[in-house]
């Protein structure tokens, strides 16, 4: 019963932060209840079965985000493959506590995941697109440490923060403190950057013709395609005569 409560409640967490309702905040607590069950006495496949379960409903946001556009198959083996990644990360995570001091079990769950997910972006021809730092966008004074490190070091913030809890929750409270202090550290860093004097500002421009999108894709032809590129090289000259340095389209705004 406790192993389902977990999977539930990480599972709620990560498609709330992680898809397109953007509570950002729930990204720092969402893979807690799964690190409890791991630093616990849990067997490993239910911790396994949990985990996957959990990430994968996380990800049910693709269905939202693509139906329509890519195959129903290829939505679920991205789902189930981050799932499984997910959940190799929490079996790591659990052999870290039980075989590792504590202070370096804390730092065990985000170097994994980090390192998993920047590793699939170097190989996905969607790039870094499923970080889980980018679910701090929203939340300005995090996502300062990129300016050092990189996305990846939002991630490991986060992961960072929840196994902190969790091995405090467990009983290592100085390794807790230790990974409580680390991120208020570079929550700090972020506030004094952007408390910093900001330099000159550039105007941008973001375009979006979403009917048109959905045209491109279900009814793709030359000719559709070539009609929305010059609807947009449009509206970009316009804008750039109202002063836009930068002009930004979605993502696959044109097939």
């Amino acid at each position: 019963m406790i192993t389902l409560v977990c999977a539930v409640l990480s599972g709620a967490m990560f498609y709330l932060s992680l898809g397109l309702d953007d509570v950002w905040s729930l990204a720092w607590i969402a893979p807690l209840p799964l690190l409890w069950l791991a630093y616990g006495p849990a067997p490993r496949w239910q911790l396994f079965a949990a985990s996957l379960a959990a990430y994968a409903a996380g990800q049910i946001y693709l269905l939202q985000c693509y139906w329509g556009m890519l195959p129903w198959f290829a939505i679920a083996l991205m789902t189930l493959g981050f799932g499984m990644i997910f959940a190799t990360t929490m079996v790591g995570a659990r052999a870290a506590w039980r075989h590792l001091p504590a202070w370096a079990a804390l730092f065990a769950f985000p170097a994994i995941w980090t390192a998993l997910e920047y590793l699939v972006g170097l190989v996905s021809p969607h790039g870094s697109w499923s970080a889980m730092g980018y679910s701090q966008v929203a939340f300005p004074p995090v996502i300062q440490v990129a300016s050092l490190f990189g996305l990846s070091a939002v991630t490991f913030l986060l992961c960072l923060f929840a196994s902190a809890l969790a091995v405090a929750g467990r009983g290592a409270r100085r390794a807790g403190w230790l990974g409580m202090g680390l991120c208020v550290a570079a929550l700090l860093f972020g506030v004094a950057r952007l408390a910093q004097p900001r330099g000159l500002a550039v105007t941008v421009a973001a375009l979006a013709d979403w009917d048109g999108r959905l045209k491109t894709i279900h009814n793709w032809s030359p000719a559709g395609t070539h009609e929305l590129a010059q609807r947009y090289a449009a509206a970009a000259r316009l804008k750039a005569a109202q002063g836009a340095r930068l002009i930004v389209i979605p993502e696959t705004a044109m097939m």
